[in-house]
C-alpha cells in the first residue's frame, strides 16, 4: 500500500499532488509547472512504452516521495501497484541525486528484478528556470522483450527527444494538451526539421486516407499536402498550416473528403536546435 506518512491520511483518502507537494515544500510556481507536466506526461509514457513516476526530495528526512505515476497504453506496465505517496530513502536512489546534481538523464545500472520480471529504470530531471525541481523515474518492463518494430523505434526516438526537453526545461509547453487531445495510439507522425514525414504509424496513415490521400505519407511535406486536401472544403487557415508543418504547439481539426481529423502538433527541440516535430491524429 502507498505510504502517506505525515499527511494526515486515512484509508479513505488518496493524497493529491497538492497534499504531497506541501510535504515536499514545493513552491507555488514549481507546483504549477508540475501540474502542467502531469496534464501531458501520458505522451512521454506512451512513447517510452514505460511507466513514469514523479519523485520529489524530502531533504530533512533524507528521502524521496512519489508525487504521481502514470502507466503506458502502448506496452505492459512495470508497476502494477500504485506507489503515490511512497517514501524511499535517499541512499537507495543514487541515480536521483545524480540527475539533480548533473541535470542529465541517467541510464546507468542493470535491470532490477521484480516478482520475476526484469525492469529497467532511468531518471529524467524535471527542470524549471534552470533548476531541477523533481525527478521522473522511467520504468520499462523488459519481460516481453522482442526485436523492436519500426513503430517501436519511432516511439522511443521521440520519447528520448521529449525527455531531453523536460531536462532542458522546455516541456511542458505553454499551451498544454486538452483532455481530448489525440494520444500516441490514435496515430503518430514524425516530421523532420523541414516538415517532411519521416515516419507514419498505421493509424496516422489511415486518418489521412480518410481525408482523401491516395499515396504514401513518407517523404511528403505535410503542411502543403494537408492544405491541398482541404483546399475544396475550407478557406486557407494559417493555424492549420502551422500545425500540419510542425512549426507550432497547436491543436486543430483537418476537414476534407467528408471526414474530420483532430491534429495536435508538438515541435521538438534538442540541444538548442529543432529536432522536427510530432503530430498526433485522431478521427473525429
Amino acid at each position: 500500500m502507498p505510504s502517506c506518512r505525515g499527511l494526515g491520511c486515512d484509508d479513505d483518502h488518496v493524497p493529491t499532488l497538492n497534499d504531497l507537494a506541501r510535504r515536499a515544500q514545493i513552491g507555488f510556481g514549481d507546483l504549477e509547472w508540475l501540474h502542467a507536466l502531469l496534464s501531458d506526461w501520458e505522451l512521454l509514457a506512451d512513447l517510452s512504452l514505460a511507466d513514469l513516476t514523479l519523485w520529489a526530495p524530502l531533504p530533512a528526512e533524507l528521502s524521496w516521495i512519489a508525487l504521481a505515476q502514470v502507466r503506458p497504453t502502448t506496452g505492459p506496465t512495470a508497476l502494477p501497484h500504485d506507489i503515490v505517496g511512497t517514501v524511499r530513502a535517499a541512499r537507495e536512489q543514487p541515480l536521483f541525486a545524480t540527475a539533480v546534481a548533473e541535470g542529465r538523464i541517467c541510464r546507468e545500472g542493470d535491470p532490477e528484478w521484480r516478482r520475476g520480471v526484469p525492469v529497467r529504470h532511468e531518471t529524467i530531471p524535471v527542470c524549471r528556470d534552470g533548476r531541477v525541481i523533481a525527478v521522473i523515474e522511467r520504468s520499462t518492463n523488459l519481460e516481453p522483450a522482442r526485436t523492436p518494430s519500426r513503430m517501436d523505434l519511432a516511439y522511443l526516438r521521440a520519447a528520448d527527444d521529449l525527455a531531453q526537453m523536460i531536462a532542458a526545461g522546455l516541456f511542458p509547453c505553454p499551451a498544454p494538451a486538452s483532455l481530448h487531445s489525440p494520444r500516441v495510439n490514435d496515430g503518430m507522425l514524425r516530421l523532420s526539421r523541414s516538415g517532411k514525414v519521416t515516419y507514419a504509424s498505421p493509424n496516422a496513415l489511415s486518418a489521412y486516407r480518410r481525408l482523401g490521400l491516395t499515396a504514401d505519407l513518407a517523404g511528403r511535406e505535410l503542411g502543403p499536402l494537408t492544405a491541398r486536401l482541404c483546399a475544396s472544403t475550407r478557406p486557407r487557415d494559417d493555424s492549420l498550416m502551422l500545425a500540419a508543418s510542425g512549426r507550432a504547439n497547436l491543436e486543430t481539426e483537418v476537414e476534407a473528403n467528408g471526414s474530420v481529423v483532430q491534429m495536435r502538433s508538438l515541435p521538438l527541440t534538442v540541444d538548442g536546435s529543432s529536432a522536427g516535430a510530432l503530430s498526433l491524429l485522431r478521427g473525429v
